[in-house]
């Protein structure tokens, strides 16, 4: 079995925003699953061993189109302009890129720039992430990388049916854009 290293992924990008100064960080994600709950709570207490003492978890049903992600995320942009600045996250790790791409274009809706009022990092780093505007700040997982290993395992299973099974666990990268804001201390 070859995997993203999931928990490195999210420590990546919490130390990231904390490094960058950001304390109220928050979650969004799409679709609502028991897969995104369990990856909420585990990026809960990442946030919390970085010291970022509250966080918004922020998702919506199961989108069908790019335009359900975007409904989804004109809810959130709509709820986060309208909370008190107190309590607003000032940066929000998204469960991947097309949820940060949409979440960008759903606030701009809103009047709310990104990263000005509101930092963003996506997971995944696929093509698009680079060109949106601001760039998108990502979680390269080296998708490369995995589909290299799979063959490899795969190759190996073939040749010796009968061997122990394999996990190999694959390390992201950070890729640091434009929709990161470091704050002023």
């Amino acid at each position: 079995e070859v995997a993203l290293d999931h928990g490195a992924a999210r420590r990546l990008a919490a130390e990231y925003l904390v490094s960058k100064g950001h304390r109220r960080i928050g979650f969004l994600c799409a679709p609502r699953s028991l897969a995104t709950q369990r990856l909420s709570m585990s990026l809960r207490e990442e946030f919390k061993r970085v010291g970022v003492m509250s966080a918004w978890i922020v998702d919506y049903p199961i989108p069908h189109s790019m335009q359900d992600f975007y409904a989804g995320a004109l809810e959130f942009a709509k709820r986060w302009k309208t909370a008190p600045q107190s309590e607003r996250p000032t940066a929000m790790v998204c469960l991947n890129d097309e949820v940060a791409m949409t979440a960008i274009s759903a606030l701009a809706s809103e009047g709310v720039s990104v990263p000005q009022e509101i930092s963003l990092v996506g997971c995944d780093n696929i093509a698009e992430s680079e060109y949106v505007v601001p760039s998108l700040t990502t979680i390269d997982n080296h998708v490369d990388q995995q589909m290299s290993a799979a063959v490899t395992l795969l190759l190996r299973r073939l040749k010796n049916p009968e061997g122990s099974p394999v996990l190999r666990k694959i390390s992201p990268s950070l890729v640091k854009r434009k929709s990161v804001l470091e704050l002023a201390e």
